[in-house]
């Protein structure tokens, strides 16, 4: 297990923030302040930097700063940048979001025509799969270093099925028939199976229903038919 020391992290033009450099120190760090200060912005940041996302693990959210019309200031880089110790070893991280600005053909004008993010690691220009495959061989797994970083990302941010998962490795899976000894329904409806698991079961009922909810439809048409050839 890898041992990791946040040592300095740095934020420009990021959610509002034009400038700001938090340096932790050896012992303990405590960020604290009132609302809407900033300490969600920083952690936003952290794993922005890392894997692209916000606390809620989305890739699409406000990064831009915004002037008093709430509208985004152009031309701006924004920047996070941080030093970390991994094993006693330093390692550099930053990822940049800006502006891609063209020249219009046959004028002087520029537009914009989308963004960019750009990636060093230890001041080495990086593509986006190589940042990543860093980012993992230091972190390991993204989610599992979320779950144990943000007590909030598991009951808020993963898939009732993700966490389904993780929760039956932890404790083991329980079979069908350890269910049913518990569950008299569940036992009656253990036997209809006939050596198909549950899902096929399930797939099974639909499949009949769909074909009956069809044949319901041709009753009305099927009864017009009959009444037209019976005899007056």
């Amino acid at each position: 297990m890898k041992k990791i020391t946040l040592k300095k992290l740095i934020l420009r033009n990021f959610k509002g923030i034009k400038s700001f450099e938090l340096i932790p120190t050896d012992t303990e760090t405590v960020i604290r302040g009132a609302n809407e200060s900033g300490k969600t912005t920083l952690a936003t940041a952290f794993t922005w930097l890392l894997w692209g996302k916000d606390l809620q693990d989305r890739k699409d959210f406000e990064i831009k700063t915004l002037d008093e019309t709430n509208e985004p200031i152009h031309k701006l880089e924004h920047e996070v940048f941080c030093i970390l110790d991994v094993d006693g070893s330093e390692v550099t991280l930053k990822r940049v979001y800006k502006e891609k600005w063209v020249k219009r053909h046959g004028t002087n004008e520029t537009e914009m025509q989308g963004h960019e993010a750009l990636l060093w690691w230890n001041d080495v220009p990086m593509k986006l799969n190589e940042y990543n495959s860093k980012i993992e061989a230091i972190f390991g797994i993204e989610s599992v270093f979320k779950i144990l970083t943000n007590p909030l990302f598991f009951n808020l941010q993963m898939r009732w099925e993700q966490r389904r998962s993780i929760l039956v490795d932890i404790v083991g899976n329980i079979s069908d028939a350890e269910l049913a000894t518990k569950n008299p329904d569940l036992k009656a409806l253990l036997s209809k199976l006939t050596n198909k698991s549950m899902d096929e079961y399930k797939a099974q009922i639909k499949s009949q229903k769909q074909s009956l909810n069809r044949q319901l439809e041709t009753i009305p048409i099927r009864i017009d038919e009959l009444d037209r050839t019976r005899p007056q």
